[in-house]
């Protein structure tokens, strides 16, 4: 006997139907790449710098004692649920544009585009770019490899974090929900090639030119957050295999940021904040710069329409005035309070 080598990777991707596992997923075994859904996590994020966090726990029945004792019985076995979350670096896909560079360039990988579709965003081609909007969140099938040991879990979906954090990299974190399909022993994949994902550097935020309202003045920001929460909740099914469902119940997009003040609009926030009439600013910055031909596409552009301002409080950027803001993604056609482009 001895111990164990901890090794940690995932492969995921879109499933066709809710209840049915991707069967090219679950199956997936020995030398795998970016096409076979695989994604490099972010080094400073879950178990062992993989990305990927995760638990699991028995439902049970609660159990019963042992009559006159106070010594507990053994509960009825209901499931095995997961509680899991990814993260992943925010950039371009890092491969080389073609000469000259079209859209289809800035097209992510299978694993991130599965993951970013299971949180509710999905890409098109436009111009020359890939830009992702909001959508009802797909369903999405995900292998967990860990050591010597497989999950599959299918039915997943999740709420998505972006952490802009100035002079790091961005940083995206799905938090999921999904149903355990299969567990097994396996042989950990190898090799496991990441391409340029492992050998092209993502890039930190900076130089980013934010802009919201205030006369499109750049003013930048000391911390920004915007999730995507997709309202999922767990259902009873008594069709379901397993008893229940996961059902989007709806979509709230949400920007928390301390954004300095600027003296051309010096109650924006307010004004904002207390305003009756539909709200026409957006947030709106860029990470990098276009990708030239035959270079690495890196850059990415945000733009979160119409925000609202649901609180602020009154803060400082060393001595500059600044206001800490929670606000709200608004738009008047579906699928259009927020865009996320590549190019």
């Amino acid at each position: 006997m001895a111990s164990i080598t901890r090794q940690v990777a995932i492969a995921v991707d879109t499933q066709t139907a809710e209840g049915t596992a991707n069967t090219t997923i679950a199956g997936l075994t020995g030398a795998l790449t970016l096409a076979n859904g695989i994604v490099k996590g972010d080094s400073e994020s879950g178990l062992i710098g993989s990305g990927l966090t995760y638990s699991f726990n028995r439902r049970e029945r609660p159990p019963g004692e042992l009559e006159g004792s106070f010594t507990r019985l053994d509960g009825d076995f209901l499931e095995q649920e997961i509680t899991f979350s990814f993260a992943f670096p925010l950039c371009g896909p890092r491969k080389n544009t073609e000469t000259p560079a079209v859209g289809g360039n800035f097209k992510h990988e299978k694993g991130i585009d599965a993951l970013l579709k299971c949180c509710g965003l999905s890409g098109s081609l436009v111009a020359t770019s890939s830009q992702y909007v909001p959508i009802d969140a797909l369903f999405a099938t995900m292998k967990i490899f860990d050591s010597g040991e497989h999950w599959v879990v299918r039915d997943i979906r999740g709420n998505l974090n972006i952490r802009e954090t100035p002079a790091e990299i961005p940083i995206v974190t799905c938090t999921l929900v999904g149903i355990i399909d299969s567990v097994g022993q396996t042989t950990f994949p190898s090799p496991l090639d990441y391409e340029e994902q492992a050998s092209v550097n993502a890039i930190a935020c900076k130089e980013a030119n934010p802009i919201w309202g205030q006369g499109a003045t750049v003013r930048g920001w000391s911390e920004l957050e915007i999730a995507i929460e997709n309202n999922l909740e767990k259902i009873l099914d008594s069709a379901s295999d397993v008893g229940f469902v996961y059902e989007q119940a709806g979509r709230t997009i949400t920007v928390s940021m301390t954004m300095k003040d600027d003296d051309g609009d010096p109650d924006f926030t307010q004004t904002n904040m207390t305003g009756t009439a539909a709200p026409t600013d957006d947030l709106d910055f860029t990470v990098g710069s276009a990708a030239g031909d035959a270079s690495p596409a890196l850059a990415h552009q945000i733009q979160v329409a119409n925000l609202r301002v649901q609180s602020y409080t009154p803060a400082v950027a060393g001595k500059k005035a600044a206001s800490q803001v929670t606000a709200v993604a608004t738009g008047l056609t579906d699928g259009s309070e927020f865009f996320l482009t590549f190019f």
